[in-house]
């Protein structure tokens, strides 16, 4: 895969975010969000970052 440790390091950082702040932090709107929500906000941006252009 073109770029994998730069694609795996951009969705590590999505992924530690949304950890960061959902479980640490707790900050609303994101602990109000169901599992099923957060993967559908968060999931094309993650698609973008393992399979999308990297410009």
């Amino acid at each position: 895969m073109e770029n994998a440790t730069t694609r795996l390091a951009l969705a590590g950082t999505q992924i530690f975010g949304l950890i960061y702040t959902r479980y640490i932090l707790k900050i609303p709107p994101l602990t109000e969000l169901s599992i099923e929500q957060t993967a559908r906000l968060i999931g094309p941006t993650l698609d973008t970052y393992m399979r999308g252009p990297l410009e």
